[in-house]
């Protein structure tokens, strides 16, 4: 399913966030406490959207995927 994320799921998107900078060749560092600053004022942003994709977990729901939206008024 696909939905708006809140900011429940900055746990999840923060494990996944550390994942992909894990993985990159960017150079950069994982910082949790910027990266749940920055996801907490997407989620807040009234022009930006966070969109998860969760599946069932059991007797739960995981996060399988996300991206994240803006509008651009150039």
């Amino acid at each position: 399913m696909v939905r708006q994320a809140t900011v429940a799921d900055i746990p999840a998107l923060l494990a996944m966030a550390q994942r992909f900078i894990g993985e990159t060749s960017y150079g950069v560092e994982y910082d949790e406490e910027a990266s749940r600053r920055f996801l907490t004022a997407w989620i807040a942003y009234p022009q930006a959207d966070i969109l998860v994709a969760d599946e069932p977990a059991g007797d739960e729901r995981r996060i399988a995927g996300g991206i994240m939206l803006a509008a651009s008024h150039e």
